[in-house]
């Protein structure tokens, strides 16, 4: 997958709404080139939203139908992101999985971070959440970052269109509300504030 994705086509499940989400993983397990992931919880499960991998199905025992997004939930048809991971589902209930890419005016895109955050979030929260991600991943003193949310990768091609973005708003804002409305699997940008 790159910045947004492209996929490979695994194959078609015939599924029941009503299936578990571990028994979904299991028939997707089989089509999975080999070897196999070692357990079902190395097997995350995304909606596939145009082309881009969304919202993670959570859970085990829950049923595929209540862990849609309820737009998707009267759909015959069903396109699902399988991300196979080396280590089991970190993500909980009440977490959102973020891609922040750091710019820098000289390289553009640096470093690529996955983010955890709660979906209670402030703007300020996830900030301080990135800085500290960051300063680990770099082994260096955590500094404070400004983030702000990519909704086309055309966004991040120049630093004129980085300019353009929501830099400023409201740090107290949750960031799964206006102005942006922030799900899984968005693309957000921090850079450093000095």
């Amino acid at each position: 997958q790159s910045t947004w994705g492209t996929f490979v086509h695994l194959g078609d499940l015939l599924v029941s709404k009503t299936w578990s989400l571990d028994s979904v993983r299991e028939a997707v397990r089989a089509l999975l080139p080999a070897p196999p992931p070692a357990t079902l919880a190395c097997i995350r499960l995304r909606e596939m939203l145009s082309e881009k991998a969304g919202s993670i199905l959570l859970g085990t025992d829950v049923a595929l139908e209540s862990a849609l997004m309820p737009a998707y939930r009267g759909r015959d048809r069903l396109d699902l992101v399988v991300e196979v991971l080396a280590e089991p589902e970190p993500l909980q209930p009440g977490q959102l999985l973020l891609s922040a890419f750091e710019w820098t005016p000289a390289e553009c895109l640096g470093r690529r971070l996955q983010i955890i955050v709660s979906r209670d979030a402030t703007k300020a929260e996830l900030a301080a959440v990135i800085g500290a991600a960051a300063a680990a991943d770099a082994a260096s003193p955590c500094e404070p970052v400004e983030v702000a949310k990519v909704y086309f990768t055309t966004q991040m091609e120049t630093e004129a269109a980085v300019e353009t973005l929501n830099w400023t708003s409201d740090p107290s804002k949750p960031i799964t509300k206006s102005p942006w409305y922030i799900r899984d699997g968005d693309l957000v940008l921090f850079r450093s504030e000095a």
